[in-house]
């Protein structure tokens, strides 16, 4: 007898199974968790709900982020103060600093000779500045202008306040007259700059 027919002899008998019932045998022995053993269990992230939800809620963290990065960064920016360009050439007389407990200002005034067209358009060609003339007898910046009438001065302003910060500069620019109102030819350029809560 052959070793093969040996083990054969002595081997026990095999059943045949078709893969409908091995699969059926495979699930029924799974079955002890008493659900259905057709379907697999499921994760709780296959929940469509569940998926909607945690996009929802991630995406409302993502905005508050971003959106308080935003605010800081803008109210930043706002709490120093707003420079504006000096006229070239312009002498600087003086300057003062204000604190006044919720903003601060400070003040520079300059001096020089030119038209005081030239200085008018100097400002009001830079970003984001107005400029108004104003006209009437009024007294001017420095001891020696006397009251006169027509053209007093222009005032050119700049406003980037927002966010609850005070930020904006004006420009005061104003022509010199001497005893007999002649215009001197010198115009006064006064700077005052506030920032702050």
């Amino acid at each position: 007898m052959s070793e093969q027919e040996q083990y054969d002899q002595y081997a026990p008998d095999e059943e045949e199974y078709t893969e409908e019932e091995y699969v059926d045998e495979a699930y029924a022995e799974d079955d002890s968790t008493g659900t259905d053993s057709a379907e697999p269990p499921r994760s709780l992230l296959q929940s469509w709900l569940v998926r909607i939800t945690l996009g929802v809620v991630i995406l409302i963290v993502l905005v508050a982020v971003v959106g308080g990065l935003v605010f800081s960064s803008q109210r930043s920016s706002r709490n120093k103060p707003l420079n504006l360009k000096v006229y070239p050439g312009a002498t600087l007389l003086g300057s003062e600093t204000f604190n006044d407990g919720f903003s601060n200002h400070d003040r520079r005034l300059y001096s020089v000779m030119v038209p005081v067209e030239e200085v008018e358009q100097f400002y009001d060609k830079q970003d984001d500045v107005s400029c108004d003339q104003y006209f009437g007898t009024v007294v001017g910046v420095f001891e020696n202008s006397p009251e006169i009438e027509g053209h007093v001065y222009t005032r050119c302003i700049v406003d980037r306040s927002g966010w609850g910060i005070t930020q904006y500069s004006t420009v005061l620019i104003q022509p010199m007259y001497d005893e007999n109102q002649n215009p001197t030819g010198q115009v006064a350029i006064v700077i005052d700059r506030y920032w702050g809560d």
